[in-house]
């Protein structure tokens, strides 16, 4: 099953889903990732077994150490998440260290999207792709794309997720 979201807001005051798509990974939107978003996809990819998800225990994040500031992984619990791994860029974007946050945890309107993007992927074995903006007190005015994918736990299952974000000035939405 994907789902797409698009639309352009007309001011960029407040919080607002800019673009939201979750299916398959060959359906993700290329012309939107950056490079280091096809740079995990394409790690990603080379970890499955013919053409499968990759198991936690094939991913080994020091192997893409240009990731690493963006990366995030975050384990299912009960029905949150919470991440077990955050990069530099991501914690001083965000203002807070994210490791051992929950997604629950986190305060923003768009957090039920967010929410519904990661069950997506836990349930529909999907990947999923979101421009947002963000607006912190006393940080610059951000949008950021972040790129979210299952991982099968030692039982085969999908129990973690690895995610990439990057962090962008909204004057390049224009």
């Amino acid at each position: 099953m994907s789902r797409t979201i698009e639309r352009l807001p007309n001011d960029f005051r407040g919080e607002r889903t800019i673009f939201s798509s979750s299916g398959p990974t060959g359906e993700l939107p290329e012309n939107r990732l950056t490079e280091r978003h096809r740079a995990l996809l394409r790690y990603w990819r080379s970890k499955g077994h013919d053409g499968t998800i990759p198991r936690r225990a094939d991913i080994e994040p020091l192997e893409i150490p240009r990731l690493l500031p963006n990366l995030l992984l975050w384990d299912v619990v009960d029905d949150d998440y919470e991440c077990r791994l955050s990069g530099s860029e991501v914690d001083l974007s965000m203002g807070t260290v994210m490791k051992g946050c929950r997604l629950s945890d986190i305060k923003c309107p768009l957090i039920g999207e967010a929410k519904d993007e990661f069950d997506a992927v836990r349930d529909g074995e999907l990947a999923s792709f979101a421009e947002r903006t963000m607006g912190w007190l006393g940080k610059p005015y951000l949008y950021y794309r972040h790129l979210l994918m299952p991982l099968l736990d030692d039982h085969g299952r999908i129990r973690i997720l690895i995610s990439l974000l990057t962090f962008h000035p909204v004057s390049e939405l224009h």
